[in-house]
């Protein structure tokens, strides 16, 4: 747990994406302009979520979470992978562990997986 929280810092401190974002929300006349010609890159509302954009990262099945635990790396591969506003599916998740398709996916169902989890979704958010 302590690992994984400096992993997290390190890379919130030294990856590009963690510096202070760039975004901003497109004007009234280029959403207008997209709307027209590109709708993948305009403004979605999907249930309470606002989204900047359709681009959608799909579920993956990457089977490096040795003994189910998410790994450290994976707080570097889907940082990499997101965008301010977008929409995130990280991958399938054992939610128990009679309930995994593959070898070495990711669990949820003890305490060292929720924590685990945690710098991943702290470093996308």
């Amino acid at each position: 747990s302590r690992r994984l929280e400096s992993v997290s810092r390190l890379n919130k401190k030294n990856h590009p994406r963690a510096k202070k974002s760039s975004f901003r929300p497109p004007s009234e006349m280029e959403n207008a302009v997209a709307k027209q010609s590109i709708p993948l890159l305009t403004l979605y509302k999907m249930g309470r979520f606002n989204l900047s954009h359709r681009v959608v990262l799909a579920p993956l099945t990457r089977q490096r979470s040795y003994g189910n635990v998410p790994q450290p790396h994976a707080v570097l591969y889907y940082s990499q992978r997101t965008t301010p506003g977008g929409f995130l599916v990280t991958e399938a998740t054992g939610v128990s562990d009679t309930a995994q398709g593959y070898q070495d996916t990711p669990g949820i169902w003890t305490k060292e997986h929720v924590e685990a989890w945690k710098p991943i979704v702290d470093a996308v958010h």
